[in-house]
């Protein structure tokens, strides 16, 4: 007896092509969903007259967020090999996290407290280790007075101040000093124009929403939809591309021994040590001084720095290297690297401009570097931020410009 092994593989083979059909729609829909969902790919996508902004916090308001002592940082997370990463990571302390009213890290309650100083910023001004490791708890000790942390991770130090003036908690009860911190790699002309206009928009509302309907900015955003937009941003919101990158780079170590690009070792210390330095930032120090522009950062810090004085406040401009600027010599060359024709770091231009238009600034850098060079832990090896031991010294670098600004008529 026979058997038609062509009658039992055929459709045996159309039930497997339509399970992969039907499996790759079901991925397909997640990854849309996704990106509605979480990474919000459509919000700019319809231009609207009046946008009015979010002023809640980061996290859940009114929380107590016990975080467990870890290993590890973000930079060892990129690169997501146990076996590597044991080479770099490093012990995180227990932290305990506490938010207010409005989901910001403070003690509450702060309703009705009028804050003398507020602190704004990105992670950097809201990344906390152990109880008091975090550059506002450290300000406020050195200080000794209360402020408030209006820091908020993840979106540029643009963003924290945005929403910041936005805030009508403080309409009534302004503070004397805002503390603005400003990363080295996020600071460039074009980025403090962009923001002196949405500071314009602050001051007027009626104006900035005629300007908008003028220029046709209500409506659909069509040139967010042109191919050259959405290479860039639907790859940027995709689930599948994510896990894609991940699993790419899981094999890429495995056969070659590669890690992601993203993330760059150092050259070792007089002492063998080693750190790992973020692609980004290596990126941003090449930047030449026509593209930082640093008399146009002058002038965007002086008109917001104008805008608040106009509602009785005064600013402090807080420079923050990355730690690729601090360790400059440990950078090693590779392709399309190479850290010897890089300018010097844009902090010292940028120190220059703000102080000839009058803008109190604080630039961490030249303190960092000494304090690095006698081997002072500043940055933690696995991560791209400060360890408690700069956020103590650039407090006590701040402090007492931030004394003066309060007494300043």
């Amino acid at each position: 007896m026979t058997t038609n092994t062509e009658n039992v593989c055929v459709p045996t083979a159309k039930v497997q092509v339509a399970w992969l059909i039907l499996l790759l729609l079901v991925l397909f829909g997640v990854d849309w969903t996704a990106r509605f969902a979480v990474f919000r790919w459509h919000d700019g996508l319809v231009r609207r007259a009046s946008a009015p902004l979010s002023t809640r916090g980061p996290e859940a308001p009114m929380q107590r967020i016990e975080i467990p002592a870890v290993r590890g940082g973000d930079l060892t997370r990129l690169v997501g090999f146990p076996s590597f990463a044991e080479r770099f990571a490093e012990e995180k302390p227990a932290t305990v996290i506490v938010t207010d009213e409005h989901g910001y890290r403070n003690d509450p309650p702060t309703e009705g407290i009028t804050f003398p100083v507020v602190v704004t910023g990105d992670s950097f001004f809201h990344v906390q280790y152990g109880p008091d490791g975090s550059f506002p708890k450290q300000l406020a000790s050195v200080l000794d007075m209360p402020l408030y942390n209006h820091a908020y991770p993840g979106r540029g130090m643009f963003w924290g101040m945005i929403r910041f003036l936005s805030d009508p908690r403080f309409a009534d009860r302004r503070p004397k000093v805002v503390v603005w911190g400003c990363l080295e790699r996020d600071i460039s002309g074009q980025a403090f124009a962009g923001f002196v206009h949405q500071v314009w928009q602050l001051e007027q509302p009626e104006m900035a929403a005629q300007e908008r309907v003028a220029r046709g900015q209500v409506g659909v955003a069509w040139n967010r939809l042109v191919p050259a937009s959405l290479r860039s941003s639907l790859p940027d919101s995709s689930w599948l591309g994510a896990y894609a990158t991940r699993f790419w780079n899981r094999a890429r170590f495995a056969v070659f021994g590669q890690v992601t690009e993203d993330v760059v070792v150092s050259l070792p210390d007089a002492k063998g040590g080693q750190e790992l330095f973020y692609r980004i930032a290596l990126q941003a120090m090449a930047w030449p001084r026509d593209i930082r522009e640093p008399e146009k950062v002058g002038w965007g810090a002086a008109y917001i720095r104008r805008y608040l004085q106009s509602l009785g406040m005064d600013l402090v401009v807080v420079l923050i290297p990355d730690k690729e600027s601090v360790f400059r010599e440990r950078i090693p060359s590779g392709p399309g690297r190479d850290p010897s024709a890089w300018p010097p770091s844009t902090l010292l231009d940028v120190e220059d401009a703000l102080r000839a238009e009058g803008v109190t600034v604080v630039n961490l850098l030249p303190a960092f570097r000494e304090q690095a060079e006698r081997g002072v832990p500043l940055y933690w090896r696995d991560d791209t931020h400060w360890r408690p031991e700069a956020m103590a010294l650039a407090a006590e670098l701040t402090a007492p410009v931030v004394r003066a600004r309060m007494v300043a008529p």
